[in-house]
């Protein structure tokens, strides 16, 4: 599956055929795509197109890692996990990925919300596509099997940039 953000020649793509309907829209400057396999897994695609405020807070970030190219997904990956806020509820969480490379993911397990069991499985790719574009692909399986879970990450390591 191709996702695009509008009017540019930016995409990313992934290996997740059997996505149903997929919802579409604008959300200011971002742009969102959610869609849900045939067995129960959320697939959700954000273009975040950065503000003033989140260029400066890039900058400021930049300058505190010098070695780090202008384009990277450390940056999208660490604005959206200090941005979480689900991060109380989160365990089992795992990170991988190269920083220099086009993504970087993240996964975690969060077995209850607001005391109710709900073993959701949420895995993560962070990338950054031009100087003021993020993009972040999450995957979600709420009573997430083991089996499920490999599913997820088959999907979610597929995500690249177009070329």
């Amino acid at each position: 599956m191709e996702f695009r953000y509008p009017d540019s020649d930016v995409a990313i793509v992934a290996a997740a055929d059997d996505l149903g309907e997929i919802q579409e829209e604008w959300r200011g400057r971002d742009y969102y795509y959610l869609a849900t396999t045939n067995n129960g897994i959320a697939f959700s695609v954000l273009f975040f197109k950065l503000s003033e405020q989140d260029l400066k807070g890039l900058a400021k970030m930049r300058s505190g890692m010098p070695d780090v190219p202008e384009v990277s997904p450390i940056y999208p990956f660490t604005y959206f996990s200090l941005n979480n806020k689900m991060a109380s509820d989160e365990a089992m969480k795992e990170q991988w990925g190269d920083s220099q490379g086009d993504f970087l993911y993240r996964q975690a397990h969060i077995a209850k919300i607001g005391g109710m069991p709900v073993e959701q499985k949420n895995m993560y790719a962070y990338g950054m596509l031009y100087t003021d574009l993020f993009v972040a692909v999450h995957i979600s399986k709420m009573m997430c099997t083991p089996e499920d879970s490999t599913e997820i990450r088959t999907i979610i390591e597929s995500v690249q940039k177009k070329k």
